[in-house]
């Protein structure tokens, strides 16, 4: 692997819904991020309000299963870590119903 702070900035697409541990997948882009840098993140994060909210709910098992990502991934796997500030949160819409959310964060 990488060592410690290393980059000046990491990049994510989509990947945080759909690898098996996305907890460590994050703690991992923190790890070598260099203090000051910057993490860019989009993925579908599960929607805590409106219809978007139960959707995510009922359909979270046959996506996993079909398409292998899952919808029930909290925002708050990012936005709580210790060790970065939010810069920027943008929803995007993808068609009628999936929406990703894009996050740029600074490692503190």
């Amino acid at each position: 692997g990488f060592d410690d702070n290393t980059f000046d900035g990491v990049v994510s697409c989509s990947l945080l819904s759909v690898v098996p541990e996305p907890h460590k997948a994050f703690a991992e882009m923190v790890r070598v991020c260099k203090p000051g840098g910057r993490i860019a993140i989009t993925s579908h994060f599960h929607k805590t309000k409106g219809w978007q909210k139960h959707v995510d709910r009922a359909i979270n098992h046959w996506v996993r299963s079909v398409l292998g990502y899952q919808t029930k991934l909290p925002e708050t796997l990012v936005l709580d870590h210790g060790n970065v500030r939010l810069i920027l949160r943008e929803d995007h819409p993808i068609g009628p119903y999936i929406m990703n959310t894009a996050f740029v964060l600074e490692k503190l």
